[in-house]
């Protein structure tokens, strides 16, 4: 596997350059089905962007993010917090500036979070005034 190191200033935190990449390039050598990226800025401050993906069965699912949540621990990220085991139908994978969604695909095309975050977003005026812009 390759070590992460790039970083940069993003909108939320520092986001390391290559951890996109990183993530991307396990999860299609670990045979995760029409993976798909989000940029969140300007969307949500939860994080810098969304990684989606579908795992053949709930048993791929879950085994897929264990493994990449060990190799990023060996890469030294400390703070990953992973939701949705042992049922493993929709399992999150949060590493601060990338949270990674895996479904199964039944799952994911009932939640279908790329229409959701996708969407050309943009706060009302009325959330413009509340928020003092």
């Amino acid at each position: 596997m390759m070590k992460i190191n790039s970083k940069i200033t993003t909108h939320s935190q520092v986001l390391d350059t290559n951890l996109i990449h990183f993530i991307m390039a396990f999860l299609e050598d670990h045979k995760v089905e029409n993976l798909v990226t989000i940029d969140l800025f300007n969307k949500s401050v939860m994080s810098d962007y969304l990684i989606i993906g579908s795992g053949r069965s709930q048993k791929h699912v879950r085994m897929s993010i264990e493994i990449l949540h060990l190799e990023l621990a060996k890469q030294g990220y400390k703070q990953i917090i992973v939701e949705g085991l042992p049922n493993s139908e929709w399992v999150l994978l949060d590493v601060g500036s990338v949270i990674v969604h895996l479904f199964t695909p039944e799952m994911r095309g009932f939640y279908n979070l790329e229409k959701m975050w996708s969407s050309d977003f943009r706060p009302s005026h009325h959330q413009e005034e509340k928020m003092g812009a």
